[in-house]
């Protein structure tokens, strides 16, 4: 049976409010008003307006986006839609456990409000937590001046090993001897002067210790913007804060991105061997030629999860969880959001889009 294929658009441009039922499933990002730009105008209590405005963002959002899904029309006049595009029967399998064909007239009108709040959360969640943060980002994993940072944050971990294990640890002070070079007609240095080497004392170590690991931390705080972190005791200490290279840091918002992914799991920044060490973790040892570290793997684990809990609020006792499954791909499919695998393209078997899901939930 011959067919054609073509692309369906979907526009939407309007606005979504946050109902209490989104709000179970997605957190909206506090929106900053930049109060410059307010044209004052007379009567206008420009306090009040901030007020107002605030509230607005906190309820709903004003979007516009398109996306787009693959079907195919046969001789005979009729449409099948490729199965990542499927999400409207998918749906209507999860929710009745049955083919849209099949519905009446009443699961027709659930299915409907089922796939505005379907969408709703969708567009909410790429809005606020990935077109903000994460747009043109990179697959950091391979990327040197990355690489750099991530030894810096690794030498924190080994700093606050030591501060914990202070009996099994040594702070010691080394001078090397002054090598004058003729060719150069400057000054090099050479091997450690043996007689100059002092080892910090049990009565000093701690707060050795202490102090080097709050200032290898506070400007890791400044280098990604986290300041926030900070309690009061730690701002008493006025730690110097070290401007370093523009270079090293170029890429350091896709780091920043990891880290607010821990921050929206209820895991803050911490001066602590547990924060850092888990920090290394999602960093060095996740890191894998999939690309499981990058911020849109990162970022769909987050969705999912969310989407993930409101279908199966809203699902047939009996559903299948393999439509659920699917459903959650297209879902990703049709606003862009699928990893960049071979695996994972329009080709690819259902079964290992499946399994990217499930990889997910887990």
């Amino acid at each position: 049976m011959e067919s054609t294929t073509s692309w369906e658009i979907l526009e939407f441009d309007g606005t979504i409010e946050i109902t209490e039922t989104i709000r179970k499933y997605f957190t909206p990002i506090e929106r900053q008003i930049d109060a410059s730009k307010i044209i004052a105008r007379k009567g206008t209590n420009s306090e009040e307006y901030l007020k107002r405005r605030s509230e607005e963002l906190a309820k709903r959002r004003n979007l516009t986006y398109k996306v787009k899904v693959q079907r195919s029309h046969t001789e005979q006049g009729e449409v099948f839609y490729h199965k990542d595009y499927s999400y409207r029967d998918l749906s209507a399998r999860v929710l009745f456990k049955k083919p849209e064909t099949e519905i009446s007239s009443e699961e027709a009108e659930i299915l409907k409000q089922f796939l505005s709040d379907l969408f709703a959360i969708m567009a909410l969640y790429k809005e606020d937590y990935w077109n903000s943060t994460a747009v043109n980002h990179e697959d950091f994993s391979s990327n040197p001046f990355i690489q750099r940072a991530i030894e810096e944050i690794k030498d924190i971990l080994n700093i606050l090993k030591m501060r914990d294990d202070i009996n099994g640890s040594e702070f010691i002070l080394r001078r090397k001897e002054k090598i004058q070079d003729k060719n150069k007609k400057g000054v090099r240095y050479g091997n450690v002067i043996i007689e100059d080497t002092t080892k910090v004392n049990d009565h000093y170590k701690k707060e050795m210790f202490d102090y080097y690991a709050q200032f290898k931390y506070q400007n890791f705080l400044h280098r990604f913007e986290l300041t926030r972190f900070l309690t009061p005791e730690e701002k008493a200490l006025s730690i110097p804060i070290k401007q370093a290279p523009n270079t090293i840091f170029e890429f350091d918002r896709e780091i920043s991105l990891q880290i607010g992914f821990l921050e929206f799991a209820k895991i803050k920044p911490s001066c602590t061997t547990e924060f850092f060490q888990l920090l290394v973790d999602t960093l060095v040892n996740n890191m894998s030629f999939d690309a499981k570290l990058s911020p849109l793997y990162e970022f769909d684990k987050m969705v999912i999860k969310a989407l993930n809990s409101f279908i199966e609020d809203h699902a047939h006792e009996k559903y299948k969880k393999k439509d659920k499954h699917l459903l959650l791909f297209s879902m990703l499919r049709i606003f862009d959001l699928v990893p960049h695998k071979i695996t994972l393209q329009l080709t690819g078997i259902e079964d290992v889009k499946e399994d990217f899901i499930k990889q997910i939930i887990r």
